[in-house]
């Protein structure tokens, strides 16, 4: 039925397959009209003539029309507001479906006026189809329409009627295409593109009404109707306010028109509009123009803070240098320190903008931000290495605030960096007073160290770093630096200081043997000090037996000291640790002293002592043979019994028997004091104890005690022997009673 064909004027359009089944135009169709050529009113004949249905579709036609027209109702009210503005039409609906008395007004727009566009024989044949169509009803007309233009093709003007006939009745899908078909050919009739505007913004397809308003006004620009220009780029605008493209074109119709106001406004709506939709590339565009037709500098700092946000600082600092000058110039002082305030924090090595914002406080009484940044500015110079600057600045700042240690302390540093150490030092005192107040130890230590580099052969500045370093309890700096002074102490042939500085770094570190040796050098090559050698030495061999340069040396010192026994030791544990330095150390003495031997065949004491380093180091047969040469000595010849005996009784071949037979020979001797005879008789007396002749070796403890009471554990060894004794006999004693 009618009622069920169109529910409201958008089914109208929904149904254009029936109305226009053989319509030209397909919904992929390009949105512009294209160029119109010498063939284009041919085209469209050979399409079919506009989308007209033909033949046995007119009688469906004309029940669809109705019935869209019966149902039109309030959905009229769009197609109505068309008819304020379009030109009076003689064509009259069916009576049926008369539309609202709004829909069809006396008034004509000059804009929609066609009739000029053409020429007068088709004027003449489209004003001859509206007088004979007056009183006619639209499925009439738009048949009628469709016939004369099969017959007269060319004629544009009755396709424009036929087209206007399908927009009054709000068949908006019918007119949108009727209308672009026609602009192929006549692309620059204004009456046309307004056409063609209005049915897309009826039809709701504002983007499409949008692109046809901006070529409206592009065509009214070219025919110079400015007017009419700012009028559809204002629709375009009231439709779209973001549409950034017609904004432009308006504000440069009012730039053209020398409304200059007008302009500004308007750009200051586009770069508040761009803002708002993150388009900073159209804000700034709209800033810069802003900026050549006003005084107003708000444009440009905007425009300087776009810059500075977008991370392009050089153009940002550009900006705000001019703001500084335009601010200066006008004595807006505040303004300008805000400026040059971002030209400092945007370009650091800005010198001159630094001095500026120095002046500019200075200028606002404001002395703290002056001082503040004079500092800064400082800084800056000495970063650049342009020391005489910053020292001058640094200077500046400290005669103002004294107690600005800061600038104080880099003050020194500049003339440390320039290695002006009576400079630096002219800055130290108050420095060191207040590190040394407050306990600022680091930094104290940071300060001297920076001036010992300077000069570090200067031993009053590391003594001072020394102080602050065992202050502050760093153990290991407190060594390093007293090392340094140790080395300084030697240069200077300081020999005590250096052994001073030395012992406190042993006292320090303790456990450092090489320490140790280094202090017993100065004391044997420096000072003289025998028992501070030995006493050193052995503090290595406690600490580091393995040593092998500091136990050679031990070695060789307590052999000339007739020290064998600890000789031996030192050799024998420096080569359990370290087998390669052990024989090379040890052979080192052998070779030392059976040089001396050799030159000289009767140097007993040497021959002696060279047989003792041999049985303490179980070489029994070199012991021997040197101890059978001493033995010829008188002075050697009862100790060298003595040794002989021992030696003799470790020796498998000689065993027991002969050691007996030497220590009695030994004792056999005369011509010494009974004290010489004293060593020889216990170690005699040790042989029989341990080899179970009691008795024998009762005898003779029993003689040194006749001489010396208390000499070594001779007593304990007699107590020892008669508590064996005593206790052999009771086992006797029992074993007879059983």
């Amino acid at each position: 039925s009618a009622e069920d064909a169109v529910a409201e004027i958008p089914a109208v359009a929904a149904a254009e397959d029936t109305v226009t089944q053989d319509s030209v135009l397909s919904a992929s169709e390009p949105e512009q009209p294209e160029p119109a050529g010498e063939d284009a009113s041919a085209d469209i004949a050979a399409e079919g003539g506009m989308g007209f249905a033909s033949g046995d579709e007119d009688a469906g036609l004309s029940d669809q029309v109705q019935a869209a027209i019966d149902d039109l109702g309030t959905e009229m009210s769009v197609a109505a507001a068309f008819a304020d503005s379009f030109a009076e039409t003689e064509l009259s609906p069916v009576a049926e479906a008369q539309p609202p008395e709004s829909f069809v007004r006396e008034e004509r727009l000059s804009s929609l006026v066609i009739e000029s566009e053409f020429d007068e024989d088709s004027v003449r044949a489209a004003v001859l189809m509206r007088e004979r169509l007056a009183g006619a009803d639209v499925t009439t007309a738009i048949s009628s329409y469709r016939k004369a233009i099969e017959e007269n093709p060319d004629n544009l003007i009755l396709r424009t009627d036929l087209a206007d006939v399908h927009l009054r009745y709000g068949l908006l899908d019918d007119a949108v295409s009727q209308y672009r078909q026609i602009l192929r050919c006549k692309p620059d009739s204004i009456a046309l593109w307004h056409r063609l505007s209005y049915a897309y913004l009826w039809n709701a397809e504002y983007e499409d009404a949008v692109d046809t308003f901006i070529s409206l006004a592009d065509l009214h620009v070219n025919n110079g109707q400015d007017n009419d220009a700012v009028d559809a780029l204002q629709t375009v605008i009231s439709l779209q306010p973001n549409n950034f493209e017609a904004r432009r074109r308006l504000i440069d119709r009012f730039m053209s028109a020398e409304q200059t106001d007008l302009a500004v406004h308007h750009l200051q709506l586009l770069a508040e509009a761009a803002f708002a939709c993150d388009d900073i590339d159209e804000a700034i565009g709209a800033l810069k123009r802003l900026m050549d037709i006003t005084k107003d500098t708000a444009p440009q700092e905007r425009l300087a803070h776009v810059y500075e946000n977008r991370g392009n600082f050089e153009e940002a600092v550009e900006h705000f240098r001019q703001l500084a000058v335009a601010y200066k110039q006008q004595e807006r002082w505040e303004d300008a320190t805000r400026v040059t305030k971002k030209i400092v924090a945007l370009a650091p090595d800005d010198l001159v903008g630094r001095h500026d914002l120095i002046m500019l406080y200075q200028k606002l009484g404001q002395h703290d931000l002056a001082l503040t940044t004079q500092y800064e500015l400082a800084d800056t110079y000495r970063e650049q290495n342009d020391l005489d600057q910053a020292i001058i600045l640094y200077e500046a700042v400290i005669t103002t605030a004294p107690d600005h240690f800061e600038a104080r302390r880099k003050l020194v540093d500049c003339y440390i960096d320039r290695s002006d150490l009576p400079g630096a030092l002219s800055q130290v005192a108050p420095l060191t007073e207040r590190y040394q107040e407050q306990n600022l130890y680091d930094n104290a230590i940071d300060l001297y160290n920076r001036l010992c580099a300077v000069d570090p052969k200067d031993i009053a500045l590391r003594e001072r770093l020394l102080e602050f370093c065992e202050a502050a309890g760093y153990k290991d700096k407190t060594l390093e630096h007293l090392l340094i002074l140790v080395d300084l102490h030697e240069e200077n042939q300081s020999y005590r200081e250096a052994v001073r500085a030395l012992r406190r770094a042993v006292e320090v570190a303790p456990d450092r043997d090489d320490l140790h040796y280094r202090l017993a050098c100065f004391y044997d090559e420096k000072l003289g000090s025998i028992s501070g050698v030995m006493q050193e030495l052995q503090s290595v061999y406690e600490l580091n037996p393995g040593n092998a340069e500091a136990m050679g040396r031990y070695a060789n010192l307590l052999m000339e000291q007739t020290r064998a026994r600890e000789a031996a030791q030192v050799l024998m544990k420096l080569t359990a640790r370290n087998p390669e330095a052990g024989k090379e150390q040890t052979g080192a003495i052998n070779a030392d002293y059976l040089k001396r031997i050799e030159q000289n065949p009767e140097d007993w004491p040497t021959r002696f002592i060279y047989g003792e380093l041999c049985f303490y180091m179980h070489r029994t047969q070199e012991a021997i043979a040197q101890f059978q040469k001493t033995v010829k000595d008188k002075d050697f010849e009862l100790r060298s019994y003595n040794m002989l005996g021992q030696a003799f009784a470790k020796d498998k071949r000689g065993g027991i028997v002969i050691a007996k037979r030497t220590f009695s020979k030994g004792l056999a001797a005369n011509g010494h004091a009974e004290q010489e005879y004293l060593e020889l008789r216990y170690n005699y007396g040790r042989l029989l104890k341990d080899n179970n002749c009691p008795q024998e070796a009762l005898k003779e403890f029993r003689d040194i005690l006749s001489i010396d009471a208390s000499y070594r554990d001779t007593q304990l060894l007699v107590q020892e022997i008669q508590d064996s004794i005593a206790t052999g006999r009771r086992s006797l004693s029992d074993s007879s009673g059983v």
